[in-house]
């Protein structure tokens, strides 16, 4: 879009490009339609008082295409799919932008924490902070940073979910901003030196200078060389999961256990149904969701009408009493937890008050636990082949 609208008369070419591309990121993910305003407040400041454009009739035909698309495909969501019952909260309730700042759980500092402040982009966003004052006529940076700055906006507070995932597409900008921010300082440092005198002591103290924060910015955000998450805003909790040694979740471990364990008569609770038949290679038997935080749908076309998990269709049980009915059917009752968080966050007080009477743990890795009600029950070695790696 950028290389469309920097000449003047715009380049159609790339507007179209532009147009095609945005349409295929919008019908990938709909949150990406936030990079229409990005845009449009990136047109604005690149052409700041500039007003030709507005007669540029390509620029209407590629505004036209997108919105068609849009609603088209908005219009299919809304009318054309299939009635159902639902309960809980699932992403597909965010039909369209809201504002979100204004309900009880915005957080408008979460992208700042979670992508400006997170892991190695600290000395990213400071570069790109740093260079707004030297690098703020030119064109091209003055675009990154709109963009960045219009997306990190949109997505705090026009969306009503928050996620670091939401993020990672626009997360090369920072990179880029930060980049571009420090070889632009390196120039103002050398342009500096050659105005006050061009000698050899000024020109060697410029490039010291220049070449240090190329290095710096290089090596913070290298990992292998660096490891700085004391700046992390974060701190012990990485939101976008890319340290390098860290294990995020044991899947494989816990699914692992249970199927080397599992016996004919046994029922198996699942928190992540798809998973942990990837994992284990067979299926489970129950899902769980008894505070009702996930979308769960009613389908009537079982011989038993039951509510079902969006994953795999697997019967959810919504209650402490639902579940106390379902451990009275097996022999022994397996609960898999992974990541562990899901035991409070799918589990209401008395259900885990339930558990924590009557279920042992009997496996626990990365954030993972695997419970069993009933039986005999021993605690893994972890280090005998059920360790994560």
């Amino acid at each position: 879009f950028y290389e469309g609208i920097r000449v003047r008369p715009f380049h159609h070419k790339y507007l179209t490009a532009a147009s095609v591309t945005f349409c295929a990121a919008y019908l990938s993910w709909e949150g990406s339609a936030f990079i229409l305003p990005a845009l449009f407040l990136a047109l604005l400041v690149v052409r700041w008082g500039e007003w030709w454009w507005l007669k540029e009739f390509h620029l209407y035909r590629c505004l036209f295409f997108m919105a068609v698309l849009v609603i088209a495909q908005f219009s299919w969501r809304t009318l054309l799919s299939s009635p159902y019952l639902q309960i809980g909260f699932g992403l597909s309730s965010l039909a369209s932008p809201s504002p979100f700042f204004l309900n009880y759980g915005w957080q408008p500092m979460y992208y700042v924490d979670h992508l400006l402040l997170s892991e190695n982009h600290v000395f990213f966003t400071l570069m790109t902070v740093a260079g707004i004052p030297f690098c703020w006529r030119q064109p091209a940076f003055r675009y990154v940073v709109t963009v960045l700055a219009g997306l990190v906006f949109c997505h705090t507070n026009l969306i009503a979910a928050l996620s670091t995932r939401y993020c990672i597409y626009y997360q090369p900008l920072l990179i880029l901003s930060g980049v571009a921010a420090t070889v632009t300082l390196y120039d103002r440092l050398l342009s500096l030196a050659r105005r006050e005198g061009n000698s050899t002591v000024d020109r060697s103290f410029a490039h010291t200078a220049g070449v240090a924060m190329v290095v710096l910015l290089f090596i913070q955000s290298n990992e292998w060389l660096m490891k700085l998450y004391t700046l992390s805003s974060p701190g012990a909790s990485p939101g976008l999961m890319t340290r390098m040694n860290t294990y995020r979740y044991d899947h494989r471990g816990a699914a692992q256990y249970v199927k080397s364990h599992f016996q004919p008569g046994d029922l198996i609770i699942v928190g992540i149904p798809h998973i942990f038949e990837h994992y284990a290679g067979m299926s489970g038997d129950y899902y769980i969701d008894t505070v009702l935080t996930k979308k769960i749908t009613y389908n009537e076309k079982f011989a038993e009408p039951r509510f079902m998990d969006k994953f795999r269709g697997y019967p959810t049980i919504r209650s402490l009493r639902e579940l106390r009915e379902v451990t009275s059917r097996g022999r022994r009752t397996w609960l898999i937890f992974v990541p562990y968080g899901g035991f409070s966050n799918l589990n209401s007080p008395e259900a885990r008050v339930y558990l924590n009477e009557y279920a042992k743990v009997v496996f626990e890795s990365y954030r993972a636990k695997v419970l069993l009600i009933g039986g005999e029950s021993q605690p893994v070695n972890l280090a005998a082949g059920y360790n994560a790696e």
